[in-house]
């Protein structure tokens, strides 16, 4: 049995550094987190960075658009908007790559991290996209069913 990837030991050498980033800017990155205090957004934000780390482990498209669906489902449960949403999943990737690429400049392999979060960053906006293109056309064909009587 292997060890952890390589990406993800560097991830997680910096992993506090991140939440602390991410906790100093929580009031911008969402407003559920900015009305929370330091412990608990921490723990809300390192549970998305673990479906970060899970999303560069297995790069499993339907299993991380099946968190994007939840994800999104869960912030409109608390009145968020699914682009704020999404603005906060992006924040986040590209936090974390910025303190990579500023933490460990120079280092065997931070590139590679850089480049793979670069990656799940842009593939979850694209999925987290579909997923609300596809809630608005099933809001379109409901709302015309409701208008007209047809489908």
């Amino acid at each position: 049995m292997s060890g952890p990837s390589p990406n993800v030991q560097l991830f997680e050498g910096v992993r506090p550094r991140i939440i602390a980033r991410l906790v100093e800017l929580r009031g911008s990155l969402d407003p559920v987190l900015a009305r929370c205090d330091d412990q608990t957004a921490a723990a809300q934000l390192s549970s998305l960075l673990d479906r970060l780390v899970s999303f560069l482990l297995t790069r499993d498209e339907a299993t991380q658009r099946d968190f994007i669906h939840t994800y999104l489902a869960m912030r409109a449960a608390e009145a968020q908007g699914a682009g704020a949403a999404l603005g906060t999943l992006v924040a986040i990737g590209d936090v974390s790559a910025q303190i990579v690429s500023e933490e460990l400049a120079g280092r065997p392999g931070a590139g590679d991290l850089v480049r793979a979060l670069t990656h799940a960053t842009a593939a979850t906006a694209r999925l987290a996209n579909n997923v609300i293109a596809e809630e608005l056309g099933r809001r379109r064909a409901h709302k015309r069913v409701l208008e007209d009587g047809a489908p």
